[in-house]
């Protein structure tokens, strides 16, 4: 959908599910499992709604309403990670509770993957690395992880060969970015230098790695075998 388009969706979806809330609140006679569960549900979608129109407060105040009331939702833990990704100093709070929870999905650890990377945390970004290329991921997460591998491996002074196969296996998934194949380069070049110091890596900044995370938040809200599916109460 264009701009518009969306917005003539999603205004309209979001005061219904405003609507739902303030039922759902004020229900006495609910059985607690089936409100929590479509709460949870309905707050999410709401905070989704609300980021897709630029509405940054209203979509924190939804996953902060929908937290409140179930405060181990690991969808609404990375849902309001990724809102507050690159605005908010500790966002990365979410991602590691959610780790915490236990988490067997790949957004909690894309993104503090990134989150060390770019504080030069190597041994940290480079082990949330591997543990997210052993999970369910697209092509563009997985591309992200092996070049992010690859730079933590050659700052950490590992072989040569295992940094050059990271870097060649993200740049079989994404071919067509440049950055990857600029930074493997940067590697090459290190390599016959003997450079020492930390070497100029063009990294990915947080609004890039945001929209990423974006586009597996809406599959995530709308696939029927998404990570993240939304789920109706038994009737």
């Amino acid at each position: 959908m264009s701009t518009v388009d969306a917005r003539l969706v999603l205004q309209p979806l979001t005061e219904v599910l405003e609507r739902t809330l303030t039922r759902l609140q004020n229900d006495h006679g609910r059985q607690f499992s089936a409100f929590e569960l479509t709460h949870s549900n309905a707050t999410r979608l709401l905070g989704f709604c609300y980021e897709q129109l630029g509405d940054f407060q209203a979509s924190l105040r939804s996953y902060n309403l929908g937290l409140a009331a179930d405060p181990e939702n690991e969808a609404l833990l990375v849902a309001r990670g990724i809102l507050r990704y690159a605005v908010e100093a500790n966002a990365a709070d979410d991602f590691e509770q959610a780790i915490r929870l236990g988490s067997t999905k790949v957004w909690p650890y894309f993104f503090l993957a990134h989150h060390y990377l770019v504080n030069n945390r190597f041994e940290e970004c480079r082990k949330m690395c591997e543990h997210a290329l052993d999970l369910p991921a697209s092509d563009e997460v997985r591309a992200n992880l092996n070049e992010w591998l690859a730079i933590s491996e050659a700052e950490l002074g590992f072989p040569p060969e295992r940094i050059r196969a990271a870097f060649e296996a993200a740049i079989r998934l994404a071919p067509d970015v440049d950055r990857i194949r600029w930074n493997l380069d940067v590697f090459e070049k290190a390599s016959v230098d003997q450079r020492k110091s930390q070497l100029p890596w063009e990294r990915l900044n947080g609004s890039v790695v945001q929209e990423v995370g974006w586009r597996g938040q809406e599959s995530a809200t709308f696939s029927h075998d998404s990570p993240f599916p939304l789920t109706l109460p038994a009737a």
